[in-house]
C-alpha cells in the first residue's frame, strides 16, 4: 500500500492559492466551507489538490446570468 502524505499548505499558501486575504481563508476553513487539514492544536493546513479540485468544482460557465 503506497500512502504518500502530500504537502500540506499554510494558510497563508492556501490564501496565494485561493487569491483571497489569510484571515478570510482561514474563516472558511473554519466554518467547513473550504476543505482543510486540521492538525493537533487547532491548527489549519491544506491539501493543495483539495483546494484545486474545489475551485474546479465551483467554476461556473455564465450559464443563466442576471443580465439576459
Amino acid at each position: 500500500m503506497n500512502t504518500t502524505c502530500p504537502h500540506l499548505l499554510t494558510p497563508m499558501e492556501a490564501a496565494d492559492i485561493l487569491r483571497l486575504p489569510t484571515r478570510q481563508v482561514v474563516k472558511l476553513a473554519k466554518s467547513g466551507t473550504i476543505p482543510r487539514v486540521l492538525l493537533p492544536g487547532e491548527e489549519i493546513r491544506f491539501d493543495e489538490s483539495d483546494l484545486r479540485t474545489w475551485i474546479e468544482a465551483r467554476k461556473q460557465d455564465g450559464e443563466g446570468r442576471a443580465d439576459d
